[in-house]
């Protein structure tokens, strides 16, 4: 999915079903780092970065994911007796894919560095 048509979705699924997406969790603005309304140190962003990335590459992370999709599905073709349940499940695997993108996205993160100055060397005479 492309990312017009992502943030399209998004902006869907939050006014349409009070849905919670990836940008209500964590924001860039103003070259800020936000994971919700707390202002994120640019000192503890790297290690937010590292911390993603040992989640999603942990053999617990694919197998949590996997079998909350499938219990998931599982009760909405089998357990689902009206609309309402169908749509709760429907909305966890949506969560689901939220926390999924939200970690990537964070994996992912470029720290933006400050160009240091050189200054040159004067000869003092």
């Amino acid at each position: 999915m492309n990312v017009e048509n992502a943030k399209l979705l998004n902006q869907i699924v939050r006014e349409t079903f009070n849905g919670v997406t990836p940008e209500d969790v964590l924001r860039f603005e103003d070259g800020s780092f936000y994971v919700g309304d707390k202002l994120i140190q640019m000192s503890e962003i790297e290690a937010y970065k590292e911390e993603a990335k040992v989640i999603l590459n942990t053999h617990l992370w694919p197998l949590l994911l996997k079998n909350v999709a499938d219990t998931a599905i599982k009760r909405i073709a089998h357990h689902s007796n009206n609309f309402d349940d169908v749509f709760f499940g429907k909305a966890m695997l949506y969560e689901l894919d939220v926390i999924d993108k939200m970690l990537t996205a964070l994996s992912k993160v470029v720290i933006p560095t400050i160009p240091v100055q050189k200054k040159e060397a004067k000869i003092v005479r």
